[in-house]
This record gives C-alpha cells, structure tokens and sequence, in this order.
C-alpha cells in the first residue's frame, strides 16, 4: 500500500461515511426527529387518554365490575367452611380489586379522585 491509499483510507471507513452522511443531511435528519418527536407528544398527551377510556368501554369494565361484585356479594353461608371455597374467593376479591384499581387509574397510571368505576368500591359482604 502506498502512503496515498493509507491517507485516504480513512475515507472508507463506516464512521467516516457515517459522519459524512449525518453532516450532508443534518437539515433532513433535525427535521425527522422534531416531527417524530411533536408527533409522540401530541400522542401521548391527546390521543392515548382518550384511547385509554375506550378500551374500557370496549371491554365493558363495567359489566365486569357489575359481575364480579355481584358474585362477591352473593350469599355464601354455607360454603365458608370448605377452605378451597375460601381460597377462590379470595382471589376472586384479588383480581376485582385488580380490576377497580385498573379501572380507576388514569392513562400513567396514577389514580383518579373521581371517576365512574367509584360506585364499585364499597362491597356489602354477608356473613
């Protein structure tokens, strides 16, 4: 190899091109990344919320809840005795809690104050 190709041979090299490529479309590059980035905002601020409060519709939480508190709540005088019966109540008691904490959340996450789902919380247990 000569001492031209040896001074040059760094033209050739993936982070040269990298580079060169970055420095010849940065216009191009900014822009792309400004759009994406408006994009995901406005997403994430106007978009999910209200995507977020269809799915529950679409899945029918309300039904749901309904459903479930009604078993929770049903008269169940006889049965407390069997521990098996004890056990799948309990975890029934889990998941709609799950369920109403679920429900009740906002788009982050974070628990709302006043909400539909509220109605839901309190169970009148028989003993």
């Amino acid at each position: 190899m000569d001492a031209h190709q040896e001074v040059n041979s760094y033209k050739l090299s993936p982070y040269f091109q990298f580079l060169t490529f970055v420095l010849e479309n940065w216009i191009v590059l900014f822009t792309t990344f400004l759009v994406l980035f408006l994009t995901t905002s406005i997403f994430n601020k106007f978009i999910s919320p209200l995507l977020h409060e269809k799915y529950k519709e679409w899945l029918d939480y309300h039904e749901t809840l309904t459903a479930m508190k009604t078993a929770l709540e049903a008269d169940y005088e006889d049965l407390w005795r069997n521990p098996e019966f004890c056990l799948i109540f309990i975890k029934l008691y889990d998941e709609y809690q799950v369920l109403l904490n679920e429900a009740r959340s906002d788009p982050e996450g974070r628990m709302r104050r006043y909400s539909s789902f509220n109605k839901y919380q309190m169970l009148n247990l028989k003993e």
